[in-house]
């Protein structure tokens, strides 16, 4: 409590990858190499289409811009 850690790592669906490493680290500015993140692979293509519709449901229940 009242310091950053030294590194991040995150654990999430494989797909999610580019852009947390794109939008999220900058948003934060964090640094790359401090930075790990390890991809969960889905079992089939409509989990993948399942897991993307749950993120654009969440992003569209807290965001009024879209």
């Amino acid at each position: 409590m009242g310091a950053y850690p030294a590194h991040i790592m995150v654990i999430g669906y494989a797909f999610k990858r580019r852009c947390l490493e794109q939008f999220h680290l900058l948003a934060l500015r964090w640094l790359r190499t401090r930075f790990m993140y390890e991809g969960v692979l889905l079992r089939s293509e409509a989990d993948k289409c399942e897991a993307a519709a749950g993120s654009v449901r969440s992003l569209l229940s807290i965001s009024p811009l879209f």
